[in-house]
């Protein structure tokens, strides 16, 4: 992992932040279920291979950050700052194609503080471009082969807009 902020100017700063997982599963000799799907209907999903990646998740996640702050009045504050955030292709063990790429996500918040009376209000928008976010998503058995296969994975929330507004006393 790294981290990294620059201050360009009075107003204006810079920041990058990287990440960087590549886990494998190291040797597996006793195994109580062979690799992969389950085989019978109480069986729970057995880890892979050895070697093979320890999950799906993407191994490399970056972040770029701009950000600008600037002084309204005696009493008011503006800041801004836009985010962008891109993750890689998943490693392995994605079953569906709309969800093997790899993922832009951007982000923006606009804000007015006032320090001397300890308003501030900020407009703040996530995901703008509605970047389909499921994580490790498998069509996964459940044992019952008159039902459809359950669709697994864990979701993240789309694009979100919103308002913040905060006093402090």
């Amino acid at each position: 992992e790294t981290e990294m902020f620059y201050i360009i100017n009075e107003y204006w700063d810079l920041g990058f932040r990287a990440a960087w997982f590549d886990a494998t599963i190291e040797q597996w000799d006793f195994r109580f279920c062979g690799s992969g799907e389950e085989s019978s209907s109480d069986q729970l999903l057995c880890p892979a291979d050895s070697g093979d990646p320890l999950n799906s998740l993407p191994p490399i996640n970056t972040n770029l950050q701009l950000g600008y702050t600037r002084p309204l009045s005696m009493h008011w504050v503006f800041d801004s700052r836009l985010n962008w955030t891109w993750r890689s292709e998943p490693r392995g063990g994605i079953e569906f194609e709309q969800f093997k790429s790899d993922k832009n996500i951007i982000g923006l918040s606009l804000g007015l503080t006032s320090p001397t009376n300890g308003l501030s209000l900020r407009l703040w928008g996530k995901n703008l471009t509605d970047e389909d976010l499921n994580v490790d998503p498998v069509a996964r058995t459940d044992g019952t082969p008159l039902l459809p296969a359950p669709y697994g994975g864990r979701y993240y929330p789309g694009r979100e807009y919103g308002l913040t507004a905060t006093y402090n006393f």
